[in-house]
């Protein structure tokens, strides 16, 4: 996760991959997680880390969702960092798990 923090998204893949060799992880995974917080998927990963950030703290979610479908990326840039880091937290320990069921599941 601290890889994609490196501006530049080729430098980005080959740390997450020589991490991956070094820890004899899915080089696959290695090479693709840098995509992820892309610019091209910022569009929707962004609005969801905040959303799911102001749930987790405490604000209404159907306002949070209307502010987040009339202007989408002036909520975004306007959310504090905090808000964002902690939505993108949990989506990423959601993922995880949901990724590990599933590998569990398919791989018997």
């Amino acid at each position: 996760m601290a890889v994609t923090l490196i501006p530049f998204l080729p430098v980005q893949t080959l740390i997450a991959c020589s991490i991956g060799l070094g820890l004899r992880a899915n080089l696959p995974i290695c090479f693709t997680r840098p995509f992820l917080p892309s610019p091209a998927t910022a569009v929707t990963y962004l609005p969801a880390c905040s959303l799911v950030g102001g749930l987790i703290l405490g604000n209404d979610g159907g306002e949070a969702f209307a502010k987040i479908k009339a202007d989408l990326m002036r909520v975004v840039s306007l959310s504090p960092a905090w808000l964002l880091s902690v939505g993108a937290l949990a989506l990423w320990l959601a993922r995880g798990g949901l990724g590990y069921f599933l590998a569990k599941i398919t791989c018997k």
